[in-house]
């Protein structure tokens, strides 16, 4: 009898590299239909107040100043897409940190959290690639790579490293699943 993986994970058996060249032509942002993970940072307030959710949501919203926040460096933490259908996938990427500042007080929060340097890519057709990131505070934009074509419905995010900041918290602001284009 077969155990579950958390967030839908291949079993290590079954985990395979890409064969195959890197996808070169176009792709579309994947639709997303939702996305789960296994850790996330309770609520927190910006210097003005407000209410900061880090609900693993926030990774597709298009908006840089939300994330998926978790407590501790992250190793081993997962976030899991669920895409709206079997995609073609040619293209990954994400942003690996809280790419925020402060309206109000001008704090930098991707300097201040700590920034993912390392993770796994898990497709739910056992395919598995590995992406490395530059943690420097001053790249906080979309950090993709191209991979051999796979496909699947739901793609999880392993933090396998990350880079220390002030705050011991991981953070993803934004992530892209590129679909090979038509």
């Amino acid at each position: 009898m077969r155990t579950a993986r958390p967030g839908g994970a291949a079993p290590p058996s079954r985990r395979r590299s890409p064969g195959g060249t890197p996808y070169a032509g176009t792709t579309d942002t994947a639709p997303i239909g939702g996305a789960s993970a296994t850790c996330q940072s309770g609520n927190g307030v910006d210097s003005a107040g407000n209410l900061v959710s880090y609900s693993p949501g926030n990774v597709y919203d298009e908006d840089m100043t939300t994330a998926w926040r978790c407590d501790g460096d992250g190793t081993g933490q997962q976030l899991t897409v669920d895409l709206a259908g079997k995609t073609k996938i040619g293209e990954v990427g994400l942003v690996p940190g809280y790419a925020k500042t402060d309206v109000r007080s001008g704090t930098d929060r991707y300097a201040e959290n700590d920034r993912i340097t390392r993770v796994r890519w898990v497709f739910d057709d056992g395919t598995t690639v590995e992406q490395t990131f530059d943690p420097a505070p001053s790249n906080r934009s979309m950090q993709s790579m191209r991979i051999p074509v796979t496909k699947a419905q739901k793609v999880v995010v392993e933090v396998l490293d990350s880079e220390r900041g002030d705050r011991n918290t991981i953070a993803v602001s934004e992530l892209r699943i590129g679909a090979v284009a038509r």
